[in-house]
């Protein structure tokens, strides 16, 4: 007898968590184009996965649940497969504040440049320990994704020590992929931004690379924003990918983030920011070239995402998760919130270590999108409404 741990299903790359299990097999194949199940099983030790695509003919037209369907095969043997370790046997995106870990030693120190203050911060001078994490991890500063670069002393945070000053914070973070199979980082070069079509660059981006994607996950990181898969970007081609740049909130994420990372090649301006240097093709253009903008290649071909809203409990940072979180803690304009747990039992105290409120935001600018001049002196720091925030979990099926 098989019972229902989970249920996954989508409709392209990314896969979601079926949250009604009440919803009927028929149902649920008119929404979807595939289902895979979590189950544990009286046949086998741990927990397997059932692609229920194997067996689509006979369960698409049924008119009962995934569990009373699972009820009525009762000791039907079913195709199913034991899944890699991980949380309930799923493997997984683990997030770690660095300045908790024993093995991290955060060093301020100059990987190129002879600036007096160092620019960049040495994650570790392990060059075993450098090269697992150069293969397997990200990293935050401050909420915002920075490059990495593996020396011959280490490896290094590109102007993670600048920017940790510019923000009078140093909050550092790392998101470890290494249960998915680790990651390949591939920069993003002017010759492979081209409009799509007839489609100017400022509705469609594409993204041509010599990278074969056959395989992988594509994720892109914007500015320093990691951008779930199938929301922005979307695989065109085995080699292309298409950023749907006229639902990205280009003014909303500059505002947030200009005060804590160089985005001096988009807009020379501080103070009154002409929005044409943000929205126009060539200002695009310079995001993408940007040091903070780049392609992420995670090395497993299916991957499932798991969004649950978080609720504060009226302190600053603080708020509730009814499981303990180990994915990203975003908010919901994107920001990787680096943070650390507390209590058991039902609920845990997330606590996060960013204050937005010394961030703009759209919320504190009136109008951004139709303003033609936006004086960042001339509106309060404060959001009006606080940033919602969501616990995102990324497995591997």
């Amino acid at each position: 007898m098989y019972l229902l741990i989970r249920a996954f299903a989508t409709n392209a790359i990314i896969w979601t968590e079926i949250e009604d299990t009440t919803v009927t097999l028929e149902s649920l194949y008119n929404d979807y184009t595939k289902i895979r199940l979590i189950l544990s099983s009286a046949y086998h030790t741990g927990v397997v996965s059932l692609d229920l695509n194997i067996i689509k003919d006979r369960v698409e037209n049924l008119q009962l649940s995934i569990p009373d369907w699972l009820i009525a095969n009762d000791n039907t043997t079913l195709p199913v497969e034991i899944v890699r370790a991980g949380v309930e046997g799923v493997s997984q995106v683990i997030y770690q504040d660095l300045n908790s870990l024993q093995k991290i030693h955060l060093l301020p120190k100059n990987y190129a440049s002879d600036s007096s203050v160092p620019d960049d911060l040495q994650v570790t001078d392990s060059l075993v320990l450098a090269r697992q994490l150069e293969d397997n991890c990200l990293f935050t500063v401050n909420g915002l994704i920075h490059p990495t670069v593996l020396g011959v002393d280490g490896l290094y945070i590109l102007d993670g020590n600048r920017n940790a000053l510019r923000s009078d914070t140093d909050l550092v973070g790392m998101i470890d992929f290494s249960q998915l199979g680790g990651i390949d980082i591939l920069p993003i070069t002017p010759e492979q931004i081209q409009s799509h079509g007839s489609y100017p660059l400022t509705k469609q981006v594409l993204l041509n690379t010599n990278y074969d994607f056959t395989g992988v996950t594509p994720f892109i990181v914007i500015g320093g924003y990691l951008c779930i898969p199938g929301v922005i970007a979307t695989e065109f081609n085995s080699t292309s990918l298409l950023v749907d740049i006229q639902n990205y909130p280009l003014i909303t994420r500059f505002l947030s983030s200009y005060k804590q990372i160089d985005l001096a090649n988009i807009t020379p301006m501080v103070d009154r920011i002409p929005t044409v240097d943000i929205v126009s093709a060539q200002g695009i253009r310079n995001l993408l070239e940007n040091r903070h903008s780049f392609i992420v290649c995670v090395r497993t071909p299916k991957l499932y995402v798991s969004t649950k809203e978080l609720f504060d409990i009226g302190l600053p940072g603080k708020y509730i998760c009814p499981e303990r979180p180990t994915g990203l803690i975003q908010y919901g304009h994107g920001k990787v919130v680096e943070y650390c747990v507390e209590g058991s039992g039902d609920d845990f105290i997330v606590s996060t270590g960013l204050d937005e409120s010394v961030n703009y935001t759209a919320d504190s600018v009136a109008n951004p999108e139709s303003a033609t001049i936006i004086s960042t002196t001339a509106y309060s720091a404060v959001p009006t409404t606080p940033p919602r925030v969501y616990h995102r979990s990324i497995y591997r099926l």
